[in-house]
């Protein structure tokens, strides 16, 4: 509150609203109860007259509230001053128990000292006369202390182990991801060596058309399809036409050196033909008189 009288007032309106509902009053700790009932007395003279000045010429049921009123807080302060002599009963009380006076207070607080002096070597002498329960309260601590140390070594076996299986985990999905992409690149090299093996197959027909079809006039259209289709195999196999990458693998130069038999086996093949062919139309020319005469 802002100052004591505000406080006062504060508390005394509260005790007359107890004494109105309740028709007694709670006990006040914490405060001067003689101080209070004090200026209760004085405060309520002033706000009596100032009331009786108010309320002339008013009703005579107005004149009977504010009787009313006034008699609840004389019968307040009255209350409070009896709680007062009360508490100073108790006191004397308290102190005749000691058979001591109101002016023995250093005497009634060095007695007071001792009395706790005793209540705290009586405390001890309790406490070790529960000494078994104590020991056994130790002993459940100790055991329970003990199962904890052990509960903590199992968590840190147990999280030692979880981290070895989360770097397991985590090799293992490592190396599945390192075998997913080889098997996307396997499938890939799979597709381009089958692109490469399409281009290297040497079709049956044309083969045996290089290395032992004949060259008659019937089947010149075969050998000379055959002819396009190794030349073409051939320029497939060089550096322009190929990836560089492939150029040394020992499947396309196997297949190379095998285009190069069939061209060199065909090549043989058609010089003795024409060798031959050229030797007998020289012949039959040379024989054939009325071909020179015609010429």
């Amino acid at each position: 509150m802002r100052n004591i009288d505000d406080r006062n007032r504060l508390l005394f309106c509260i005790l007359n609203i107890c004494k109105e509902i309740l028709s007694y009053l709670p006990k006040v700790v914490g405060i001067d109860i003689v101080e209070l009932a004090l200026w209760a007395k004085e405060n309520t003279l002033t706000l009596d007259n100032q009331e009786n000045n108010n309320q002339e010429g008013r009703e005579t049921s107005v004149a009977t509230q504010t009787e009313r009123k006034v008699t609840a807080k004389v019968t307040v302060e009255n209350d409070l001053v009896s709680q007062a002599k009360d508490e100073e009963e108790d006191m004397e009380a308290l102190l005749d128990t000691y058979v001591m006076g109101i002016g023995e207070a250093d005497a009634f607080s060095e007695r007071l000292k001792q009395e706790l002096v005793a209540l705290e070597a009586a405390n001890v002498y309790q406490l070790l006369e529960s000494e078994p329960l104590i020991e056994e309260v130790l002993q459940g601590i100790d055991a329970a202390s003990a199962t904890i140390d052990d509960m903590d070594e199992w968590l840190r076996i147990f999280n030692l182990k979880l981290r070895h299986m989360r770097e397991d985990i985590s090799s293992i999905e490592s190396r599945n991801n390192g075998l997913e992409m080889q098997s996307v690149n396997n499938k890939g090299l799979v597709e381009e060596l089958e692109k490469l093996l399409e281009r290297l197959r040497i079709p049956q027909e044309f083969a045996a058309s290089l290395t032992g079809g004949s060259f008659e006039e019937s089947r010149m259209l075969k050998n000379v399809e055959a002819c396009e289709w190794l030349t073409g195999a051939i320029r497939c196999l060089e550096v322009p036409n190929l990836d560089p990458s492939y150029v040394n693998m020992r499947a396309v130069r196997e297949k190379r050196a095998e285009l190069e038999k069939l061209k060199i086996t065909f090549v043989k093949r058609a010089s003795e033909f024409l060798r031959n062919y050229f030797s007998s139309l020289v012949d039959f020319m040379i024989s054939d008189k009325s071909y020179f005469s015609q010429v």
